[in-house]
């Protein structure tokens, strides 16, 4: 005797095959709803619409594999994108070279990702252009005994800055650290308007 008749659910939603030249497209907010996010995502269905509201245009996906490349403004700078996310197969590459299509007539100069995103495609991305910009070296100094202040040193005056001294707090900034490391106006107003985070200058 038989069961019940039924419907095999994987048989309406398996993704097309994967290739190397896909048909991408820009993802929307439209389409965030219908995205299969990979199960390591920092995004959930709404989030991810936030990201894409936030940044339009510089998110791109296969609609026939559901392959994507999520991107941002890094540290919301117009010169700079952050690759944030990537999931695909055989269309990893052409989401990549269309991203870059899209940031070169943009004027972006750079395109950066995260630690997780290089060894998710760790052997592709030579091939696609990708090198080292800048290796960060972290230093830890255990001080055991108490420093003595050195008296051939200036005193500083310190005073704090507001929305006011945006103009001085972005020249500073500017003028201390290179070109990778700037932040954008819109980042420091970012900053200073956030609990807790104190700006100051010294004199």
């Amino acid at each position: 005797m038989s069961g019940p008749p039924y419907l095999s659910v994987s048989a309406f939603f398996r993704p097309s095959r994967s290739d190397e030249n896909p048909d991408v497209q820009t993802l929307t907010a439209d389409h965030a709803r219908g995205l299969r996010l990979h199960w390591l995502s920092r995004y959930n269905t709404s989030s991810l619409a936030g990201h894409l509201a936030e940044n339009p245009g510089l998110s791109l996906w296969v609609p026939g594999t559901g392959e994507y490349l999520l991107a941002e403004r890094w540290r919301r700078r117009s010169d700079i994108a952050g690759i944030v996310e990537l999931n695909g197969r055989k269309g990893r590459p052409a989401l990549i070279r269309e991203l870059i299509g899209t940031l070169q007539e943009r004027g972006y100069r750079l395109a950066l990702f995260t630690d997780d995103v290089w060894h998710s495609y760790s052997k592709g991305w030579p091939e696609v252009g990708f090198g080292v910009v800048e290796r960060i070296v972290f230093f830890r100094r255990e001080l055991k005994d108490k420093l003595e202040p050195n008296r051939e040193l200036p005193s500083l005056h310190y005073r704090l800055l507001t929305l006011a001294d945006l103009d001085l707090a972005l020249h500073l900034d500017h003028a201390s650290f290179p070109w990778l490391w700037w932040n954008s106006r819109e980042e420091l107003e970012f900053y200073m308007q956030m609990p807790r985070v104190f700006v100051y200058a010294a004199f």
